[in-house]
């Protein structure tokens, strides 16, 4: 799933309440490291799917880092989720919006 598709997702679970509003995902901590799209993925992508780079695409060949043998999924990252407080609330009605990500 894609930054893009995990923002949609969880913005439909909290904006039910109009109070918080997801800004953004940040992605650090890369492990080993950041993956690297090589060549072989961009032409790909322009013969298959219009030059975008999907998921299944990315998978499909290993990094491009020199000796990198490693797949996309095989890649990882810590994330953090950026908020935005929509409106004034009390700091458990905020808490009680922020436990329906745990489900």
């Amino acid at each position: 799933m894609t930054i893009e598709d995990k923002m949609i997702v969880l913005s439909e679970i909290l904006d039910v309440e109009g109070m918080l509003k997801v800004s953004g995902i940040h992605e650090s901590n890369h492990m080993p490291h950041q993956f690297t799209v090589s060549q072989k993925h961009l032409d790909y992508a322009n013969s298959k799917s219009d030059g975008v780079l999907t998921e299944d695409i990315l998978e499909k060949y290993k990094c491009a880092v020199g000796t990198c043998k490693l797949k996309y999924s095989e890649h990882t990252a810590d994330s953090q989720l950026v908020l935005q407080l929509k409106r004034d609330a009390k700091e458990t009605d905020v808490h009680s919006e922020l436990k329906k990500l745990k489900h």
